[in-house]
């Protein structure tokens, strides 16, 4: 267990050679008492989870960088590069650490509020009038149904 865990494109390209993405900074986990010179730091006391599950060279694992980078996907934080993170970790066959994501998300919950996008809604609600559309999206799940059940429910 490190006392910091390198995080973001820095760590992605530690472990993956072909990470898409060059470091234009370094993102590291840890807390208040930790300094490290140029490093952009970040803190809560729930991240400890995170150097929990980081071994002694400080770089956080594959399976814990997809699941910050999934634990936040709801919020927009740099969403584009989230959701593009994402899908490559998908790619690589990373799985989900469920433990730390409740306790990720969780976190990002109080620093963020509730997430910003619910299903619960009509599709009026849910797709303004600046989305353009071909088919009534409602008829999509009906058409995609698990006998009565919308698969997304």
């Amino acid at each position: 267990m490190s006392n910091f865990a390198i995080i973001g494109s820095v760590a992605a390209n530690y472990h993956f050679w072909d990470f898409p993405r060059e470091a234009n900074d370094l993102d590291i986990i840890a807390p208040d008492d930790v300094v490290l010179p140029g490093a952009e730091k970040h803190w809560y006391p729930a991240l400890q989870a995170v150097l929990d599950r980081t071994g002694r060279n400080g770089v956080a694992t594959p399976e814990t960088l997809y699941t910050i980078k999934f634990s936040h996907a709801f919020w927009n934080v740099q969403w584009d590069k989230t959701i593009f993170d994402l899908l490559y970790f998908q790619e690589k066959g990373i799985e989900l650490d469920e433990e730390l994501y409740t306790i990720l998300y969780k976190l990002w919950i109080e620093v963020h509020g509730e997430k910003q996008m619910s299903l619960e809604m009509d599709s009026k609600a849910f797709f303004n009038e600046y989305v353009v559309r071909k088919y009534d999206h409602d008829s999509l799940h009906a058409s995609v149904a698990y006998y009565d059940q919308p698969l997304y429910e």
